[in-house]
């Protein structure tokens, strides 16, 4: 439960993005802020996210507000980079953006905080411009560098509205809502204190930032022995079109193998535990599957990539998005995963898994990048440090 009740109030949000990463890491940030006298109030996309975790805390647990989207009809859409994720979530029009603004003004009246803390939140920021103190965490892609007046562009893609425009349309909406001040989109985003929480092994962006990226909120387990026997853990979903198949390729090769698919269908479950596949009803605690595990296959989720860093474990990737594959690609740089490419063949699929969890080079590298992170430390007090700054 929460500590008394006369300390500043933070408000912890998190906007865009999918999945529990996100929620995870409100949550451990929730828990060092309270430790040092914080109220806090969590505002999330995904209400149902870690909800048990904030009520066992006293928190408070919000919706946050839903944008709509400004890409127009049948067009597929492949982001260049963050300035095109603000592009179709709002800032293309001042009519997409407003609403939700004001959206989040109303929370921010309801809540009275005294500091912000934005997860993935850009529309937050602007609502947080001007009012309250903000600060900024994120892994690599969702924290882009604040150094420039403009975003990185990461890849060709979808041709949204210019990030002059985008600008534009934020300074408008400051000026209806009776402030001003905007200097740069990335330093609106990055707000007046900003945690790139992940290794920057894995962050997105490294190099490019001035400052590199601090670390995981809290550091996972450190490098643990081989696995013997080929081992392989998956955590994968169901409503990804290519899942079913790279797990038939999994069956098909034989190799031991356990893990959890999120929103299996009860037939994909059968078939899993027919073919002697141990298949999880929850996801199991990461540590102790990685203890069991040579190859880790998954989607790409930075948690995940952080906990397979720190043991010293090969990954097997298929991303879903374009995070996540920026994810890959940086892993792949290094030497320490695959990528199955998408479209792929159940014999592309049973290839890269044989060689992936019998690579003696894969291994190697993993070991390597685990014995280099043993020991650093986690960025929860740098965040918590911030905060009690601001919010002075």
């Amino acid at each position: 439960m929460q500590r008394g009740d006369d300390g500043p109030v933070a408000l912890l949000a998190w906007e865009l993005g999918a999945g529990f990463g996100h929620a995870r890491r409100l949550l451990t940030a929730a828990r060092g802020l309270i430790a040092v006298g914080f109220r806090v109030r969590v505002c999330q996309r995904e209400l149902w996210a870690c909800a048990e975790e904030f009520l066992e805390l006293g928190v408070p647990n919000f919706q946050a507000p839903h944008h709509r989207t400004q890409l127009p009809p049948g067009t597929t859409f492949r982001a260049r980079g963050y300035a095109d994720m603000m592009a179709v979530t709002g800032y293309q029009s001042v009519e997409g953006l407003l609403p939700t603004v004001l959206g989040w003004d109303a929370l921010i009246d309801a809540v009275r905080p005294d500091v912000v803390v934005a997860d993935y939140a850009p529309m937050l920021a602007l609502a947080a411009h001007g009012r309250v103190p903000l600060v900024a965490i994120g892994d690599g892609f969702v924290l882009p560098p604040t150094e420039g007046d403009r975003f990185p562009v990461l890849r060709a893609g979808t041709a949204m509205a210019d990030e002059a425009v985008l600008a534009r349309n934020a300074g408008l909406v400051l000026v209806t809502r009776r402030q001003t001040g905007l200097v740069s989109l990335p330093k609106l985003i990055g707000g007046q204190a900003r945690v790139v929480c992940t290794y920057p092994e894995s962050d997105v962006y490294a190099g490019q930032r001035e400052t590199p990226a601090a670390g995981p909120l809290t550091v996972p387990g450190g490098p643990l022995a081989p696995a013997p026997g080929g081992a392989v853990f998956f955590y994968l979903a169901a409503d990804f079109p290519h899942t079913a198949k790279l797990l038939q390729a999994l069956c098909d090769s034989r190799l031991p193998a356990e893990g959890f698919v999120r929103d299996a269908p009860e037939s994909l479950r059968a078939a899993l535990r027919a073919n002697g596949i141990r298949l999880h009803d929850r996801p199991p605690p990461l540590g102790d599957a990685l203890a069991r595990a040579g190859l880790v296959v998954h989607h790409g989720g930075i948690g995940t990539i952080e906990s397979c860093l720190a043991a010293g474990r090969p990954q097997l990737l298929l991303p879903r998005h374009f995070e996540q594959t920026l994810n890959a690609e940086v892993l792949v740089a290094q030497g320490v995963a695959r990528r199955l490419p998408v479209p792929f063949t159940l014999a592309e699929a049973r290839a890269q898994l044989a060689e992936s969890a019998r690579s003696p080079d894969l291994l190697a590298r993993a070991q390597g990048v685990a014995d280099a992170l043993a020991g650093r430390p986690g960025s929860l007090d740098t965040l918590v440090t911030a905060c009690r700054a601001l919010a002075a």
